[in-house]
């Protein structure tokens, strides 16, 4: 899933130099446009799980308009890159880019379970995901922040607030949820952060999180499950 100029920048399998790693984060973030090129249609979502050195990705494809489920798909790889904070894009884009490409429905927007440009490099996991999707949109929305605060307080469900680091706003806080805390949202690629939020308030339903991404992480922790279930079985023979 390179395309056409791509540099293969997800080619990593571990840290050996985190100088070099930050080299292609800087890569990354020169490739990212926050200028908007979105075409509402199938939105997918994607999250992962983890389990004994395993990792659960899920997708899951929602119609824009009617929010009908249009796909559910997951895929399990063993892990190459371990968990260090700020560099995720790393552990999950290659995982997510397959799972991609194994989708029957095409999306126009993606969703990843992760930061965007609220990145102290400004090239999070949904950069990684998005620069080598150039044709599409896409969107990290993460549970955590990452860096950066808040310009104003948020009091209602819907309410919003530019997410501000070294004087750049990099991304966004809202909340979805009354008395809930929020989610944090920034662009991964070809899209604003004015829109970016405007299309993840369009999948808040009853959730915290948008409609594709909460379905992605169903996907995930349902193959989970069935992984522990299947070990728990063999261990008790």
């Amino acid at each position: 899933m390179y395309p056409s100029g791509s540099t293969n920048l997800l080619n990593v399998a571990a840290p050996e130099n985190f100088e070099e790693l930050r080299k292609i984060q800087t890569s990354v973030s020169s490739r990212v446009s926050t200028e908007d090129v979105v075409h509402p249609g199938p939105t997918a979502g994607f999250d992962i799980a983890y389990e004994a050195e395993r990792m659960f990705c899920g997708a899951a494809v929602v119609d824009y308009e009617s929010m009908d489920i249009l796909e559910l798909r997951s895929l399990t790889l063993r892990e190459r890159f371990p968990y260090i904070p700020t560099f995720l894009g790393f552990r999950e884009a290659p995982a997510i880019l397959r799972l991609l490409t194994a989708l029957k429905v095409a999306p126009s927007i993606l969703i990843v379970n992760g930061h965007g440009t609220a990145h102290p490099s400004r090239a999070g996991l949904a950069c990684f995901v998005g620069v080598e999707n150039p044709d599409l949109a896409t969107i990290g929305v993460a549970q955590r922040r990452l860096c950066g605060a808040p310009q104003d307080e948020l009091n209602e469900a819907g309410s919003w607030s530019f997410l501000e680091y070294r004087g750049r706003c990099v991304g966004a806080v809202l909340l979805t949820v009354p008395g809930g805390k929020p989610i944090f949202v920034s662009p991964g690629h070809n899209i604003s952060i004015e829109t970016s939020v405007e299309i993840v308030k369009h999948f808040v339903t009853d959730f915290r999180l948008p409609l594709p991404l909460k379905l992605a992480h169903e996907v995930a922790e349902r193959e989970r499950g069935k992984y522990r279930s299947k070990h728990r079985a063999l261990a008790s023979e």
